[in-house]
């Protein structure tokens, strides 16, 4: 029981901290989009905790659904299953496909750093499947060598794929979500400061708010860090989402007010 206990706390402990460290990403890439380092803006351990819950939940559920159909694990690291049903075929037949693979994914590498050069930043995720694509190749060349194969067990030789790939992933998801939201149209909300006058609010769209600093845009499309207490109230922030239905849009009929 004991043990049992110690091992449920490190494990606590480890995802703990592998959380923090993609946040850390996440936010990383998010300021990446605005041009912004974290030498420019102070960020705080809060501040990335709770960034764990925007990037969280959607990257579960992709990175769940690529590692059911993803095709790295069959032929980069095979287990003891797949060994065991080649166990009866022919030797070179299982290594005659795997040079074949990797031609395959080499190509597919090519094509896709041209095409993310050719797209540019519009579409981030162009340039992570690249560098996924990349690390598959490399990691599967490394894993193909004889003398490099059996050195390391198969559980680090799949951390060895995961993470970096993980890291990429968090690292578009914090891009992507800044990109879009100063691809958005502009939504300002009145934000009263102290320096102008109490009945002028100014008009900001607020991107984020972290513990030490406001992230807005104003209507010059400038960038603007505020701090908290340089703010005393901000208005129409948060506006209600609407879905409206069929009988709503073409005839304006049970529309919600």
């Amino acid at each position: 029981m004991t043990s049992l206990l110690d091992n449920a706390g490190k494990a606590i402990a480890l995802a703990a901290t592998t959380c923090l460290c993609l946040s850390v990403l996440y936010d990383w890439g998010y300021f990446f989009a605005f041009g912004l380092t974290f030498a420019e803006v102070p960020t705080t351990i809060s501040d990335h905790v709770r960034s764990a819950l925007v990037w969280l939940p959607e990257s579960t559920i992709l990175l769940a659904g690529w590692a059911a159909v993803a095709p790295w694990p069959e032929f980069s690291v095979p287990s003891s299953l797949t060994i065991a049903a080649h166990r009866d075929t022919e030797p070179n037949e299982v290594e005659r496909s795997r040079p074949q693979l990797l031609r395959f994914v080499g190509v597919s590498t090519v094509a896709a750093w041209i095409g993310a050069f050719l797209i540019g930043d519009r579409w981030l995720a162009a340039y992570a499947f690249a560098a996924i694509l990349s690390w598959g190749f490399l990691f599967a060349r490394a894993r193909s060598h004889p003398g490099l194969r059996e050195r390391l067990p198969q559980e680090t030789w799949r951390a060895i794929l995961w993470f970096p790939i993980v890291a990429i992933v968090i690292f578009s998801f914090g891009h992507a979500d800044a990109h879009f939201a100063l691809q958005a149209k502009f939504s300002p909300a009145k934000v009263y400061v102290q320096s102008a006058a109490p009945d002028s609010p100014l008009e900001l769209q607020v991107f984020r708010q972290f513990e030490k600093f406001l992230l807005v845009r104003d209507k010059n499309n400038n960038v603007v860090l505020f701090k908290p207490d340089q703010i005393t109230k901000v208005e129409d922030m948060a506006k209600p989402l609407r879905i409206p239905g069929i009988l709503c849009l073409q005839f304006g009929v049970a529309c919600s007010k």
